[in-house]
């Protein structure tokens, strides 16, 4: 039943790939241009009255790859890096 179930769940993810390589992602001119505006002020973005909390983590997701933390660095501190 468990085995089956995964079987399903390939299909379903290998159709979504053949799916997303026939439908690549398009924007035109217009939605280009005002993507490349908001990316070049994210705090416009990010302090916006239409921007959720969900929102900000999801900014936050897409843009840090990686934390780090080091406890060891220095003793009684912890070393923190943001990827």
């Amino acid at each position: 039943m468990w085995e089956e179930k995964l079987r399903v769940v390939e299909t379903v993810e290998q159709q979504h790939a053949c799916w997303r390589a026939q439908e690549p992602l398009m924007i035109g001119p217009a939605e280009r241009t005002v993507l490349q505006t908001l990316g070049e002020n994210p705090p416009r973005i990010w302090n916006a009255a239409t921007t959720s909390a969900a929102d900000r983590k999801r900014i936050l997701r897409f843009v840090i790859r990686e934390v780090v933390l080091d406890q060891k660095r220095t003793r009684g501190q912890v070393w923190l890096k943001i990827v």
